[in-house]
């Protein structure tokens, strides 16, 4: 109970957490907060290295674990949108920003087999390169691109795309969004997108 309390208590209120706040930064844009960057901002070895890990990891453990709360609230408008679709021969989701592919595998684990999965995860070069390692987990229905346009070609017309928390981590979160609208997808799912007015 006692985690299940921490994991729901704002940081700011929680000790653990309230140190956290004061090495944080407002940044007027992209670039000028990349500069702050040890390199490379998300295409940064280590943290490619990073994601890659957690996710195999996470792989390998998911038949002998279960899928918590606050998975589940990130993962229920994509449950809700592929149960009204799941008659469809194919579902085909694009995952903008989709890392190495975990909601991919999240999603598979709590839907039905007979449900088809064309998923396609748009990331930078390197965190693609090294999603594509994955690949072989997901029976073909994973694959990777490093632009909306590759996985358009591949895929298609698209019945829905999903993004969480990536368009405010972009350079150009509008030229992105644009480009997500011009998919017409069906539905357009805006997961963990933090806004504020000014600054």
């Amino acid at each position: 109970m006692k985690a299940l309390f921490e994991a729901l208590l704002p940081a700011f209120i929680h000790p653990k957490y309230k140190d956290n706040h004061r090495f944080r930064k407002i940044y007027s844009s992209y670039a000028a907060a990349l500069k702050d960057c040890n390199r490379d901002g998300y295409e940064n070895e280590s943290i490619v290295d990073v994601v890659f890990q957690k996710t195999k990891t996470y792989i390998q453990q998911l038949g002998a674990r279960k899928i918590g709360i606050q998975e589940l609230a990130i993962l229920h408008p994509l449950l809700t949108q592929i149960a009204l679709d799941a008659n469809k021969k194919d579902l085909k989701i694009l995952d903008f920003g989709g890392a190495c592919g975990l909601h991919y595998f999240e999603i598979r684990a709590l839907v039905k087999p007979e449900t088809k999965l064309v998923w396609c995860v748009v990331e930078t070069t390197e965190m693609a390169k090294r999603g594509e390692q994955l690949m072989s987990f997901s029976h073909g229905e994973l694959h990777f691109f490093s632009s909306v346009e590759d996985a358009q070609t591949f895929a298609g017309r698209f019945d829905l795309v999903h993004t969480s928390g990536t368009l405010q981590a972009v350079p150009d979160p509008w030229f992105y969004l644009d480009k997500l609208l011009k998919l017409n997808a069906k539905c357009l799912i805006l997961n963990r997108l933090g806004l504020i007015q000014g600054q």
